[in-house]
């Protein structure tokens, strides 16, 4: 077998939800070629060896929400994908689904196109595309013009080509033809993320039997938590049927219904995302979302009559709050914002894990959840100068 390109001594390792020191880890061309004990690694001649001391290895972080970033909105302009994927491993993450919020049903397939194209090149991995819309309901909108928003009938859905390059679809599944575009969406391979909704529990539940597998951004733009009438965010608490998307900023969700969901739902049932729009990364200022304008401070993104419009949160930000809100330990934080997307989309047979044969996509944090280095492929995309001195010893 051909020595390890690099070879990583005496690192820590966040892997399912677990903490495991004092490991050797080995990258191999584009994959994980050992991940386990020291003493169970041979280190050949020629392999570039690190020491790792102080570092903790852990899945690419992966955001299944992302609207834009540095001053691109990719419902505007789809072709900067490639420029905001180049700047993401700077917080970690290593593949991302870029998403498309409503919008004339027939301007659809170009976007769609465009980002198919761009799955290859450098940066961060384009999963797919994830449309956020137009079948969401008028009720719940969020920052979506009402005026957008459409039932899935079937002659809306065949227009949505090419198929193949969407990987997931948020829905309300209470909208007419509602429960025929889940079983569409699901048949065809497309995950079914429930958000933008009002559904009742009959509903919800039929969603699920159907095959939709996901909440998007959970208690936003969906009915509060009612002790009398408990609703669906209620059964997504209390049931398994659905993974949630959950925006820990602070801000879309007070820190404390945060360490509900948490003692709720725990690592494996929780992903956290973004939903960051084009002025993640980029200074307070006014910017657009489709046809409206967001006015961006230092902590959040609001439309003119203040209602929230996306965020601007960093995915490792995001990991940090996880700790800092709910308790849960650092290594359950990364997993909601690693492996769990990646199950959450059928991917966690190669990406998501620190374990042999694995894809080298890998985020090695400080001891404080900074982020150090991010490879990709197993080749270096981000590196902090205290890494790239620690890569040159």
């Amino acid at each position: 077998m051909q020595a390890p390109n690099l070879v990583f001594k005496n690192i820590h390792v966040y892997e399912d939800g677990q903490e495991l020191s004092h490991c050797g880890l080995a990258i191999e061309g584009n994959s994980i070629a050992y991940a386990g004990e020291m003493g169970g690694m041979s280190i050949s001649e020629g392999a570039v060896q690190v020491d790792a001391a102080g570092w903790w290895a852990a899945p690419g972080l992966v955001d299944l929400q992302l609207n834009g970033g540095y001053g691109y909105y990719f419902s505007n302009d789809p072709a900067r994908v490639r420029d905001v994927a180049i700047r993401l491993p700077e917080m970690g993450v290593t593949a991302f689904l870029p998403t498309l919020i409503s919008e004339p049903i027939d301007s659809y397939p170009k976007k769609i196109r465009i980002l198919q194209s761009a799955r290859e090149g450098d940066g961060a991995r384009v999963l797919g595309v994830h449309l956020e819309g137009p079948f969401l309901s008028r009720e719940k909108p969020g920052a979506h013009p009402p005026s957008l928003l459409i039932d899935p009938v079937p002659e809306a859905l065949a227009r949505l080509q090419p198929l193949d390059a969407v990987k997931m679809v948020t829905l309300a599944p209470e909208l007419p033809h509602g429960m025929q575009a889940i079983q569409w969406f699901v048949e065809r391979g497309v995950v079914v993320s429930i958000g933008h909704s009002q559904c009742d529990l009959p509903q919800l539940a039929q969603a699920a039997r159907l095959g939709a597998s996901c909440a998007t951004h959970l208690f936003n733009a969906m009915p509060p938590l009612n002790h009398r009438e408990p609703g669906m965010v209620a059964a997504m608490l209390t049931g398994e049927e659905y993974r949630l998307g959950l925006i820990v900023d602070g801000i879309h969700v007070h820190p404390e219904m945060v360490k509900l969901v948490w003692k709720c739902r725990g690592a494996r049932g929780i992903m956290l995302v973004s939903d960051a729009m084009g002025a993640l990364g980029m200074p307070p200022g006014m910017y657009q979302i489709g046809e409206q304008d967001v006015v961006v401070d230092e902590n959040s993104a609001r439309l003119r009559d203040g209602k929230l419009a996306g965020s601007i949160l960093r995915m490792d930000d995001a990991v940090r709050n996880m700790v800092e809100f709910s308790g849960c330990t650092r290594a359950e934080a990364v997993r909601m914002a690693s492996t769990t997307p990646m199950e959450a989309l059928g991917l966690d047979d190669r990406y998501g894990h620190v374990k042999t044969g694995y894809q080298a996509d890998l985020v090695f944090f400080d001891e404080a959840l900074r982020v150090q280095l991010v490879m990709i492929d197993g080749k270096t995309a981000f590196a902090t100068p205290g890494a790239q001195a620690r890569l040159a010893d």
